[in-house]
Formats: structure tokens, sequence, C-alpha cells
């Protein structure tokens, strides 16, 4: 819970700091500074607290190309392309649906088994999107909730 908790909290700054910094410049360099900086922190830290193994599969490499690539490389271009235009509270109400979608598309694509509290929550997650993007509880001038 509280790794949970801090990773909010580091994922909040950073979507503003994205915010900030995307309107400023090109999100495309913004990208593979970004980039560049945490490789270099996560090799860093991969010496340190993992073991070297004597070698490694072709298909682990394969895995690792296509995460880096699609997963990481082009979600975090798409983000800083998308948040130039838009604010850093839309951009979070958006990157909150990524746990929905990511069970929808397991359950639809690998055939995985949802409990009800996959349900419920999902259904939480989204009826909350729907009710911040759509207004649905705006207060109006002079009208009570």
């Amino acid at each position: 819970d509280v790794l949970s908790f801090l990773c909010a909290i580091f994922f909040a700054f950073h979507i503003v700091a994205v915010g900030k910094y995307a309107k400023e410049r090109n999100p495309i360099v913004l990208t593979f500074t970004q980039i560049v900086v945490a490789a270099f922190f996560m090799t860093i830290s991969a010496f340190i607290f993992e073991p070297i193994p004597e070698s490694i599969h072709s298909k682990v490499w394969y895995g690792m190309i296509y995460q880096v690539i699609f997963s990481t490389v082009g979600c975090y271009m798409m983000q800083n392309i998308a948040q130039k235009y838009t604010t850093p509270s839309h951009t979070s109400i958006i990157l909150s649906l990524e746990a929905f979608f990511a069970t929808a598309l397991a359950v639809l694509y690998l055939g995985e088994l949802m409990s009800m509290r996959m349900i419920l929550g999902g259904i939480c997650i989204f009826v909350s999107v729907l009710i911040v993007e759509l207004n649905l509880f705006k207060k109006r001038i002079g009208e009570d909730l």
C-alpha cells in the first residue's frame, strides 16, 4: 500500500511536469530525454540490485525490445504530444482508465477470468471517469445538489 501510494504521488508529479514542459518544448525531444534518463538510472539500479544472468534467451530480447518501443517510448510519446493540447487534470483522468482497459483486454484476448471484485472495480473506475468528464455533478450557481 505504501508503494502504491508513493507511486501515485510520483505519477501525479510526472503528469504535472509533463503538462508544464510539453507546452514549452518539443514533445518528441521531451520523450527522448525522459527515456534516456530513465534508462540510465534503471541500468545503474539493475547492476546494483539484480543478479547478472549468464545468458539471456533471444525471446526475452524480443520481448524487451517490444516493451521498450511500444509500451514505453510509444506510450510516453503519445502522452507527451497529447498533453501539449490538454490540461494535466484531464490527462490524469484519461490515464486512470488504464487499469480498466488492461483488464478488459486481458479478458477479451487472453481469456482471463473476471472476479466480482474486478467487475465492481472496473465499474467504479469507469463511472468515476464518466462523472468527471461529463460534469454530471457540477454544481450550478444557485442550485443545490
